[in-house]
Order: C-alpha cells, then structure tokens, then sequence
C-alpha cells in the first residue's frame, strides 16, 4: 500500500524576504534602560569611532576630527544674516541618530564611571555636535559635567578649557539671558575674551551697534549659540528706530538690525512700518488743527 502523499505546501513568499540589515549605531541600547553592550571601555571606544565616521562621512571631509573642527568653526547649519559662512544641512533622521548614539555614549561612561581623556574627548564632541546642530539639551549638561566633573579630574588643555568656558558663558547669556551667572563663570575661570567681553557689555547695555559689530567676528559654534540674543537685538534696534525716527532708509534699517531684510523684519519680527519705495515711513505727523 503505497504512503499516503502529502499535501503540496505552497512557498510563502514572505519567507524569503530577509531582515534589512541593522545600523551598528542602532545596534546598542540606552545604558539607563538597562542595554549593557556599552558598558565595557573596548566597546564604549569602538562605538565612537562608528559615531564618528558617521559624522564625518556627513560632513564630506577626509581629514581627521581636528581638521573637522577646524571646517566646521567656519559654517553654520543654519543661516544667520551676520555672516556670508554657508549653511550646511543634513537628514534629519541622520542628525537624531547621532544624537541618541552620543547620548548612549555618555550614559555608558557615566555608568562605568570613567574620567579619562577618552570622556573628555567624548563630552568636547558631543557638545560641539549639540552646538551646531541647536540641541540645547544634549550640549547644556554636558557642559556642565564637562567643566565642572571631568575638568578638575583630568584637565584640559588650556586652549580648549577656554574654548568650552567661553561656549557656557555665551549660553548662559543668550539662550538663558542669566547675564550675571556668565560673568561669574568667566570670574571663576579666569578667561577673557575681548569679543567676548564686548558680547556681554553690549547685550547688558542693550548696545544693539556694537553687538552686531562683534558678531561678525565669531566663529559658527559662537555664532550658533548666541541666536537667541541676535533676536533680541534685532528688537531692541527697532524699538530704538520706531521711538526715535519718522522715516528711514531701507539699506539703512536693514544694517542697524544685522543684515535683516525687510521682508524677514515684516515676516519673523512683526514690523508694520509703510514702506515707500527705499524708504520706510515709521511715524506719521499729524497737523495741528
């Protein structure tokens, strides 16, 4: 008696669809969620070098980070109208991973609490890469543990020392307007910047001319970090116009509030002056009658 034949099994097409493949920068968890593949320094090493290959892929360079940094202190990844720098964008699915990946990171030196110059040359990375990329909460407390953990561990160089100093001063005093608690952290750490002083009298003073002037001296990370207090000078120089001024030159206005054009002071600051051909009509006198 021949075996009973069994039924034909038709081939499921989806069977034969493989995984895509995983990114390595995916390829490990959040320390505080309890991901342990990051908490060995051999991995915590291999895993920035992925990180940093990625962003250096992105940025088209061949050299190495110091050259990177070096590129980058020149651009901005966003237009600002005080400088001619060009503006670089990214994916921003790109920009997300390597944020969370430097997060990984610096929760896994945390975790296994190294203070070597491996960490410092973690932190000094991730918060220029916060900078530039104006993701405040990534480079704020990194700048702190930075300046005030790992610094009186293992010290910086000084020139970096005062590169990161001068980047809490400038985000205390713009992004946070605590004019005061920059001071005091320049007080602490000793470092004057004459640019940098002429910032902090110029934004305590509401100083909008020598603000602007200043500004078009310092580099994209500064640049980066001191967009907030270009907004307020932008308004303090046209609050200045509108109480001392009956009409203006366009080319004129334009200057005063840092090379904004007229359609980005209508657009993004509000300004309902007439505009006349070049020139713009900020007061109307009434006869007396």
């Amino acid at each position: 008696m021949a075996p009973p034949s069994r039924p034909r099994q038709v081939p499921n097409p989806w069977n034969r669809m493989k995984a895509a493949p995983q990114d390595p920068l995916e390829s490990a968890g959040l320390p505080s969620k309890g991901d342990t593949k990051l908490l060995d320094h051999k991995a915590q090493e291999a895993y920035y070098q992925l990180i940093q290959g990625r962003w250096l892929s992105l940025c088209g360079t061949q050299g190495g980070p110091e050259s990177l940094h070096t590129l980058l202190s020149t651009l901005s990844l966003s237009p600002s109208p005080s400088s001619s720098a060009p503006a670089l964008t990214f994916p921003p699915r790109e920009i997300s991973l390597l944020s969370l990946s430097l997060r990984k990171l610096r929760e896994a030196t945390l975790s296994t609490h190294r203070q070597d110059t491996f960490t410092t040359t973690v932190y000094t990375f991730s918060i220029r890469f916060g900078i530039l990329t104006h993701q405040p909460a990534s480079y704020s407390s990194a700048l702190l543990h930075l300046l005030y953990t790992l610094h009186p561990h293992t010290p910086l160089p000084g020139p970096l020392l005062r590169e990161f100093v001068i980047y809490l001063i400038l985000d205390l005093a713009s992004r946070r307007s605590l004019l005061g608690e920059a001071y005091a952290v320049r007080h602490r750490f000793g470092v004057h910047d004459v640019r940098v002083d002429i910032l902090l009298a110029a934004m305590t003073q509401g100083d909008y001319r020598r603000f602007f002037k200043a500004l078009r001296g310092v580099d994209g990370y500064q640049r980066a970090l001191l967009g907030e207090a270009e907004g307020w000078m932008v308004r303090r120089a046209l609050k200045c116009v509108g109480r001392g001024y009956l009409g203006v030159g366009v080319g004129w206005l334009e200057g005063v509030t840092g090379g904004r054009s007229w359609d980005v002071l209508v657009g993004e600051f509000g300004v309902g002056w007439e505009r006349e051909g070049e020139r713009v009509l900020v007061r109307r006198v009434r006869a007396r009658g």
